[in-house]
């Protein structure tokens, strides 16, 4: 996993990886904040997957993102409609407790076809 870290503290992590359970689907999995200064690390590695890979599925595995801004929001939907263009589903498999709070607000669980719900450790 590679980490990226900002001028605010912030930091993300992205990994890619092969579904054991399913050949053709790569999940990637980020962990940290998805903001304005980080959020192109997500888009990068997607658009990366799409071209090296050509999965049929793309599964974000959001459990230890534990925060989502508008760019962050945007750049899940350019994800999706990026992986549409290569006829490849996206979808969110698992997901942070705050993040689906995020995603619900604003309307876009059912887009992304949300998998499991994680709860925020104690």
């Amino acid at each position: 996993m590679a980490a990226d870290t900002f001028l605010d503290g912030t930091s993300l992590t992205v990994e890619v990886r092969s579904d054991t359970s399913s050949p053709q689907t790569i999940v990637v999995a980020a962990a940290g904040e998805i903001d304005r200064d980080s959020c192109e690390r997500v888009r990068r590695a997607v658009e990366e997957t799409l071209h090296r890979a050509r999965p049929r599925l793309i599964s974000l595995d959001l459990a230890e993102v534990t925060f989502l801004d508008s760019a962050g929001i945007r750049t899940l939907l350019h994800c999706r409609r990026d992986a549409g263009d290569f006829g490849c589903d996206l979808e969110i498999g698992r997901v942070h407790d705050h993040v689906y709070q995020v995603l619900a607000i604003t309307g876009l669980v059912d887009l992304f076809a949300l998998g499991e719900k994680v709860v925020p450790r104690s």
